[in-house]
């Protein structure tokens, strides 16, 4: 596609647009808001956003709000942009891996669900998927010409997406691989790596403090891995349930596949999934000799996908398997090539045209407000009548707090028991998004319950108000 400037222009353009039109103008969860709030006022110490601060992306993100003064389209036109090259070294990939036809690639990218979804969400890791897809690439050229120049290129990559998305780092591991097959250049590519992250290192430095960001860093690099994060000892969930959780995100957040709670069409997207694999797999084992591309390109998923299973939040979160989604669609790709002319049509006609269906409804949804974001409307307008306190944990007392409603409004703690108790002694009504110690407080006397898509944000897809009366 992109040898043609006209249809790369085109694509370029249909980007950036469909991600302005479907952009969000609400704040749909915690993760988002510190992003949102970052764009006008970076400060990790204060949580805009969280540490590692993702500071390259939020410098770039801040240029583009400073000229189009709209958090929705700044981050659309972000999430535009990224899909646009993720789009561009992917189909460079294909062609270093003699693809007959690249341009699926991009169609698939540009219609797969949890990459449109994530293009208009305000967050980084559209952009952190672009910096991997192009380090990607500069390696597999570094293999495929014997280049030193490409490795270095991909180094420097490594650098920069250390500034919008770290937790993507341990994809390169096997990148230890050049740096053997280079020993005798090791400086050029520690030098690269290093001129990439001092880009957003320094400016972050200054601005931050040197002291704060190792405080921060060390507090939360805890927290990641032992209290909040998800990682394999920060919850509770059992080695089985996260497996589970884990094929979820990939197979029907991901991609787009049947699961429960799926419309009947995704049935369709699956088989077409499945036998694009089949048939690319078969073709595979008739290779005499597997290209070494293929085998770096098998051991980067390989070491992402173990890294996420013990330290991302893949129950809750399925964004932090888009890395693996790549490989998967290259995959599909080169699965339908290997098929006749109307066979390969038909095989991707069964593939995308039930995926534009499911990602336009997800698209859709998504402009929707979410369930924290309905919950917040709604006890706003309740907190226009005389004696009326809202009760809230401290994770939903942050999210109202950075709203203007809520701005002069007393929140009070759930673990506030006896306060609790003396306003509704005194007459006040309580609001609470958590239901209250039945011991003490009984039954609540109303609840209104607010839903949205699991598919569109797994986090908080349901949440509650309940009304305690004096």
């Amino acid at each position: 596609m992109f040898s043609n400037k006209k249809i790369a222009l085109l694509y370029f353009l249909a980007c950036l647009i469909s991600r302005i039109v479907f952009a969000i103008y609400y704040i749909e969860d915690i993760d988002s808001m510190r992003f949102a709030m970052a764009a006008q006022d970076f400060a990790v110490a204060d949580l805009r956003p969280h540490f590692p601060g993702y500071p390259l992306y939020c410098f770039l993100l801040q240029v583009v709000y400073f000229c189009v003064g709209s958090l929705g389209a700044s981050f659309a036109i972000m999430g535009g942009l990224s899909i646009f090259g993720i789009s561009y070294f992917s189909e460079r990939i294909g062609q270093l891996l003699n693809f007959e036809r690249t341009e699926y690639i991009s169609l698939l990218i540009f219609i797969n669900p949890l990459l449109f979804l994530m293009s208009t969400r305000y967050m980084p890791d559209i952009m952190g998927l672009m910096l991997l897809v192009a380090g990607t690439y500069f390696f597999l050229q570094s293999i495929h010409e014997n280049s030193l120049k490409c490795a270095v290129y991909g180094f420097l990559v490594l650098g920069l997406l250390g500034g919008v998305r770290l937790s993507y780092l341990p994809f390169f591991i096997p990148t230890i691989y050049f740096a053997w097959t280079h020993r005798n250049h090791l400086s050029h590519l520690v030098t690269a790596f290093t001129l990439g992250a001092i880009i957003w290192l320094i400016p972050f430095i200054y601005d931050t403090g040197w002291y704060q960001i190792i405080q921060t860093g060390l507090r939360h690099t805890d927290g990641h891995f032992t209290e909040w994060g998800g990682a394999i000892h920060a919850t509770d969930l059992g080695f089985d349930v996260r497996l589970n959780r884990m094929v979820r995100s990939i197979w029907a957040d991901g991609l787009g596949g049947w699961w429960q709670g799926r419309l009947w069409i995704a049935i369709i997207t699956s088989f077409s999934f499945v036998g694009a694999w089949a048939f690319g797999l078969v073709k595979a084992t008739k290779l005499k000799r597997m290209n070494p591309m293929i085998w770096l390109l098998i051991s980067f998923t390989l070491v992402y996908t173990v890294w996420a299973y013990f330290f991302q939040n893949i129950a809750y979160k399925p964004r932090h398997i888009m890395p693996i989604l790549i490989p998967l669609l290259l995959l599909t790709v080169y699965g339908a090539l290997n098929l006749k002319r109307p066979p390969q049509y038909v095989l991707l006609g069964f593939l995308a045209l039930p995926l534009i269906w499911t990602t336009g409804s997800l698209a859709l949804e998504h402009l929707e407000p979410s369930a924290i974001s309905q919950a917040k409307t709604t006890l706003g307008t309740k907190l226009q009548k005389d004696q009326v306190k809202i009760v809230a944990n401290d994770l939903d007392k942050y999210y109202l707090s950075q709203h203007k409603q809520f701005m002069d409004a007393e929140i009070i703690g759930v673990s506030e028991k006896g306060h609790l108790r003396e306003y509704l002694v005194n007459g006040d009504t309580l609001y609470s998004l958590s239901r209250l110690d039945e011991k003490v407080f009984g039954q609540p006397n109303g609840e209104e319950k607010f839903f949205h898509n699991p598919y569109v944000n797994r986090l908080w897809s349901t949440r509650f108000i309940y009304r305690y009366d004096p």
